[in-house]
């Protein structure tokens, strides 16, 4: 059994918001982004550390699954089960007891995000 799996996705398209008096203002980065699976017992492909391009993807952390955008960062401690489909490799399963996901590096702004992909108004 592995302790972890991890792999660096670089670059990794991510949405970010801020939230002002005026509303949600919404940027999407280009960032290199980091993936840890603690105590995984099942990843297919049996790969080592490797760079993979992700095209889409799911990840359930305990009760709560993320299709294609996961919070970032992450870390939790919980059952964890996981699909993402790479554009340069075969799909990556992952199952494990824990997750850790953060950012790694500067951003680099690609796009202003639309007002309708902001977060509810309910959110933090």
């Amino acid at each position: 059994m592995r302790q972890h799996c991890s792999r660096r996705l670089c670059p990794a398209y991510v949405h970010h918001w801020e939230r002002s008096s005026a509303g949600w203002r919404g940027e999407g980065r280009s960032q290199s982004a980091e993936i840890v699976i603690t105590k995984a017992s099942s990843v297919v492909p049996t790969s080592t550390d490797a760079i993979h391009d992700v095209a889409s993807g799911w990840l359930q952390v305990g009760n709560q699954r993320y299709e294609n955008l996961i919070p970032v960062p992450l870390v939790e401690q919980a059952t964890v089960r996981g699909r993402l489909e790479l554009v340069n490799s075969q799909p990556l399963e992952v199952q494990g007891k824990g997750v850790t996901i953060r950012l790694v590096g500067e951003p680099e702004i690609v796009e202003e995000l639309p007002p309708e992909w902001a977060p509810s108004r309910d959110a933090v």
